[in-house]
C-alpha cells in the first residue's frame, strides 16, 4: 500500500490496502494514488444531490495561542504562549455546491490537500447525508443510512473486503505516536485556500474542536 509521504508511523508497511463495512460506515486503508479517484467516484454517484465540502484544520498559530490563553485564565496557569495545554482545529461546510462545483473543487486543490498531512477534507449529500472523509494515514470513511449501496463501491479500486481492518490508528501509541507534516511546492496554503473559498463559495467556520495534545 502507498501512503503520503507526509505521514511517518513506525509498522505501517504492515497495514494493507482493505475495507471494512459496518451498519452505518465503510473504513478502508486506500493508497495515495487512488484517493482522487475514490472521491470522485462518490461525487458521481451522488451527482444529482446537492453537495457541500468538509474541511478540518487545525486552528492557524494566531489563534492557537489565544485559545490557550483562555484555557490558562480558566484554569489559573501561566502561558508563555510556546507550550499548548490543547490543540485545536477548525470545522469548515461550503453547502449548496452542484456535481461539477463541487468535483471542480477537489480536483483543483487536491494536491494542495495532499500535501498537507494535519487536515482532513471530504465531500457530503444534503438529501442522504451520505459523506466521504478522506483522513490521515489514508484511512477514508464512507458514512451512510444505507451503506449496503455502498457494498460494492471499491470493488472498482481493486480494494477487498475484510473483517477486522488493522490502520493507522491501531498502531499509535505513546511511543509509536506517529509524524504528519506539510509540504510547500507552490501549491498554495490551507488558509490562503480557506479565505478564498470564504469570499467564492460561502465556506464557513462551523466549530472549533478542542483536542489533546
Amino acid at each position: 500500500m502507498l501512503f503520503n509521504s507526509n505521514y511517518s508511523l513506525d509498522g505501517k508497511e504492515n497495514i494493507k490496502e482493505e475495507f471494512q463495512k459496518d451498519d452505518y460506515y465503510i473504513i478502508a486503508n486506500v493508497s495515495e494514488d487512488k484517493i482522487l479517484d475514490v472521491i470522485n467516484h462518490f461525487s458521481v454517484l451522488n451527482k444529482d444531490e446537492k453537495m457541500f465540502l468538509i474541511l478540518e484544520c487545525p486552528c492557524d498559530e494566531q489563534k492557537e495561542i489565544e485559545l490557550n490563553k483562555k484555557i490558562a485564565k480558566k484554569e489559573g496557569k501561566s502561558f508563555d504562549g510556546h507550550i499548548l495545554f490543547k490543540l485545536h482545529k477548525d470545522i469548515y461546510y461550503a453547502d449548496g455546491l452542484g456535481f461539477e462545483h463541487i468535483i471542480g473543487i477537489i480536483n483543483e486543490n487536491f494536491d494542495m490537500f495532499r500535501n498537507n498531512g494535519l487536515i482532513s477534507f471530504g465531500v457530503g449529500c444534503h438529501e442522504s447525508n451520505d459523506e466521504i472523509m478522506i483522513e490521515p494515514y489514508n484511512i477514508v470513511t464512507i458514512f451512510s443510512k444505507q451503506i449496503d449501496q455502498y457494498s460494492e463501491f471499491y470493488k472498482a479500486h481493486d480494494i477487498k473486503e475484510c473483517k477486522n481492518i488493522k490502520t493507522a490508528w491501531n498502531l499509535i501509541q505513546a511511543s509509536n505516536p506517529g509524524v504528519k507534516t506539510v509540504s510547500n511546492d507552490g501549491n498554495g496554503d490551507i488558509y490562503s485556500f480557506i479565505r478564498k473559498m470564504e469570499k467564492e463559495v460561502g465556506l464557513y467556520l462551523a466549530e472549533t474542536r478542542e483536542e489533546e495534545c
